[in-house]
């Protein structure tokens, strides 16, 4: 069974906080009217909120692996299904989007961070 816990994944969204924090935010005063701004900016922070708060969700899980590759999402001790639904391998880095019936998270995982050897096992058991 592979163990993953938060300090060796990277919460896509945190990528998505990121960009609304800096071109979201400068980009619309450039082009727009200032009314449509105030809307606009309005609506980028709804959704900087929404990202902030699923960000926060996962904190705190962990992902399990077993041997017949299931995989499952283990947060405040209750365990989740999730099956891996697109994978995307880069050198060095995998970003999997992991969806349940009722829980879906978007993942990195860097060979830097976790090591060779879980990096390879990770990688065979999407494959």
């Amino acid at each position: 069974m592979l163990l993953f816990y938060p300090k060796d994944w990277f919460d896509v969204n945190k990528i998505g906080v990121a960009i609304l924090g800096i071109s979201g935010l400068v980009v619309p005063f450039l082009t727009m009217p200032w009314w449509l701004i105030l809307i606009v900016e309005l609506l980028l922070l709804y959704y900087l909120y929404y990202l902030i708060k699923q960000i926060k969700q996962y904190q705190k899980a962990v992902i399990l692996v077993n041997n017949e590759n299931q995989w499952a999402l283990e947060q405040n001790k209750q365990r989740f299904d999730v099956e891996v639904k697109d994978y995307w391998v880069l050198t060095g880095y995998l970003f999997l989007w992991l969806k349940g019936s009722n829980k879906s998270v978007s993942i990195v995982f860097s060979r830097r961070i976790i090591g060779a050897v879980n990096f390879s096992q990770i990688r065979t058991k999407i494959l």
